[in-house]
């Protein structure tokens, strides 16, 4: 678990700035509470996140400080009030298990008696609330005043508007309390108990309140001002464990696995969390998903653990410094630039360099990393004497999280890889969020190889006859399944290829050794360039006669090959077993294996790698005499093959699979010459020895 020393060297002000930035899109896209007409009154723009730390750091953001209607959040404080009037004995009149339904639903009180299945869906809240009216004469005054202590703020009280909303339009709620009062589940009377779970809703606070009143939970329930107990640590840690499982009402387990963090929700737009020993934070955003959940809210606290490493599934290392997390983000790949105002090591994803703190953007006309700041006027400024401005590609600030450049004299507001895509996953769900994010990052990093191999790239826009389209699909009918593939330019990527489990069951079900989101872009990109390159060519003859005649029935041999399989001594002859089933899969997969190649040598090459153990004589004992292939190809497989025994190697010493699970035969080695061969009349210098000029 974190503890308070593995919040140093994390800028809360600048994660918080930079989640601000990346949730910004999605403030807009979600829907009020229309069902209480003075939550449906709240303007949607609103958004504020506040941070409290155990060592007495405050941090915030935006409308941070503005009150809000808690709602469904002050469950877990009535809850500790339950828990402190029956103690165990509370568990015998409602469950501690997720519910699966909507938290107003009445589905499975009747099947189960009148218990509810948890003390956060409605049902549970009302059955909470009678255990304290019992034990309180003034429960309401009693709640308030813990709710006071706890955030440190006398003045927090009810919003009485909202309260005679929720009363006038609480008709689901007083069916549930009168159902759970006809299995004797409520003791007081049913409209005391709902005139106290309406005030209890309808109190009003901010995130900077929420944050310190969540604080003793992140401290196994130790006031972090007084160092009084406030409930004993097993009891923090219990209230905690619930809000991982039931605190965010049906979508508690996508939340638990998109942010992992002990975390109640209300439909008011606010979320409060906790990070057990080490801080309490809470975000506030009114548009709300189809479950309830603060849209924002939820993709703002994703970002978070994201960004920090903080969490409670924590991996058992010391959190990086923030500007490793969040100003380099997550490393989609390893290629490798210099800054140009101090010459630190960057990355193709960086957006900032953790050095010297310059903002950085990827130039694809330059192929190079470059480093600007941002003037008054929003425009970008280059560290080193430039011909041209640039500003930030319109996807910078949506999940896609872009860092390429635009050209001021580019009257396209995306950049060079943003504009291929043509569509995107519904953006409604985090899921999907998520999805285009890494289909794009992923997108980018093969971009960045073809550009360097100067092939053409044109977005469907500029030709719309021979342009490429990306269109990143989700699946939502089995009657209209979406498969990855090219056609005629459009080349599709099933949005489940982006989740990491799914693609390894894939990977399993159909005995392949390689398959990542990176090599599907590779693959299907090779269709595309075989149609522009090789088809209606003078190639179209040395094609054939090498992979063989693509006139070959397509759909025939596909349910072959997935029938049969391919033969037993496919080896000798291809790069993997999916290129035996026809000639157009054989040329994608080597055009693949191609991509794989010259990237990776491009890598090791920045990084100035060298295997000085490997005998080049093993790659010249499998080519004969008379072999076709170039002295420079031979070169590029000299350097190539070595790199791929190390880095299989070193995964291997690391308990992993092999990077490169693949033994290439001459005749693959002669395909690869082919691809080669095709690609090289783009390359100006003549050479790939150097795929990148030095940085």
């Amino acid at each position: 678990m974190p503890t308070i020393r593995d919040l140093a060297g994390i800028d809360f002000d600048a994660v918080l700035a930079r989640i601000a930035d990346d949730v910004r899109p999605l403030i807009p896209q979600g829907k009020t509470a229309s069902y209480i007409p003075r939550l449906a009154e709240v303007p949607i723009d609103r958004f504020g996140m506040a941070v409290a730390t155990l060592d007495g750091r405050r941090f915030a953001i935006g409308d941070a400080a503005t009150a809000f209607s808690i709602q469904s959040i002050s469950k877990v404080f009535s809850l500790t009030l339950a828990l402190d009037a029956l103690g165990g004995d509370l568990w015998e009149r409602v469950g501690r298990e997720p519910s699966g339904n909507a938290f107003n639903s009445l589905v499975q009180l009747e099947r189960e008696r009148g218990v509810p299945r948890n003390p956060f869906i409605n049902a549970g809240a009302l059955v909470v609330a009678d255990v304290v009216l019992s034990d309180r004469s003034d429960a309401l005054g009693a709640l308030l005043q813990f709710i006071r202590q706890r955030a440190d703020n006398p003045h927090i009280e009810i919003d009485r508007d909202v309260a005679v909303s929720e009363a006038d339009a609480g008709f689901r709620n007083t069916a549930l309390a009168n159902f759970i009062r006809s299995f004797g589940n409520l003791k007081q009377p049913v409209g005391a108990v709902l005139d106290f779970y309406f005030q209890q809703c309808a109190i009003a606070m901010s995130c900077e309140d929420l944050a310190l009143a969540f604080l003793h939970l992140a401290d196994g329930g130790r006031c972090q001002r007084s160092g009084a107990e406030v409930i004993s640590p097993i009891r923090a840690r219990r209230i905690n464990s619930l809000m991982l499982t039931c605190g965010t009402y049906d979508a508690a387990g996508d939340f638990a696995f998109h942010v992992g963090l002990p975390a109640k929700s209300g439909v008011g737009g606010g979320i409060a969390a906790v990070v057990p020993g080490a801080l309490a934070l809470a975000v506030w955003s009114p548009g709300l998903d189809e479950r309830g959940n603060s849209l924002a809210g939820a993709a703002a606290l994703a970002r978070f653990t994201e960004i920090t490493g903080l969490s409670v599934f924590w991996a058992a290392r010391r959190a990086r410094p923030f500007g490793a997390y969040a100003l380099g983000r997550i490393i989609a790949d390893m290629r490798v630039f210099h800054c140009e105002q101090c010459t630190a090591r960057v990355y193709l994803a960086s957006d900032a360099c953790v050095h010297c703190n310059a903002r950085l953007g990827f130039l694809p006309e330059e192929r190079s990393m470059g480093a600007f700041s941002l003037e008054a006027d929003g425009s970008l400024r280059r560290h080193v004497q430039a011909t041209h401005t640039w500003r930030s590609c319109t996807n910078a600030r949506t999940p896609a999280r872009c860092n390429w450049l635009v050209r001021d004299d580019d009257p396209n507001g995306q950049c060079r890889s943003c504009r291929l895509t043509v569509s995107i996953p519904d953006q409604s769900t985090l899921e999907n969020q998520r999805s285009w994010g890494e289909m794009e990052d992923a997108k980018r990093s093969w971009l960045s190889s073809i550009l360097d191999l100067h092939l053409p790239v044109r977005s469907r826009q500029e030709d719309p006859e021979r342009g490429l389209a990306f269109h990143f699909l989700r699946q939502v009918d089995a009657k209209r399944p979406v498969y990855t593939g090219h056609d005629a330019g459009d080349i599709t990527i099933n949005a489940i290829e982006s989740d990491p489990v799914q693609r390894e069951r894939s990977k399993i079900a159909l005995h392949e050794p390689y398959r990542t989101l990176l090599g599907h872009f590779r693959h299907e990109s090779g269709h595309y360039y075989w149609d522009l390159l090789v088809k209606d060519s003078l190639l179209i003859e040395p094609f054939r006669a090498l992979f063989g005649d693509e006139r070959e029935d397509y759909a025939e041999a596909m349910a072959r090959h997935y029938a049969q399989g391919p033969s037993p001594d496919w080896q000798l002859g291809y790069v993997s077993g999916y290129a035996t089933m026809h000639p157009w899969e054989d040329w994608a997969e080597t055009w693949a294996h191609y991509l794989h190649m010259v990237d990776l040598l491009s890598t090791a090459n920045e990084w100035q790698l060298s295997v000085g153990a490997f005998r080049t004589e093993r790659v010249f004992a499998l080519v004969p005499d008379d072999s076709p292939l170039s002295g420079e190809f031979l070169e590029l497989l000299s350097r190539w093959m070595p790199l791929t025994l190390v880095v299989n190697s070193l995964n291997r010493s690391l308990g992993h699979a092999d990077a490169y699970p693949f033994a290439l035969a001459y005749t693959a080695l002669r395909k690869m010459q082919f691809v080669h061969d095709v690609i090289k009349p783009f390359n100006p210098h003549g050479s790939f020895l150097n795929l990148r000029p030095a940085a």
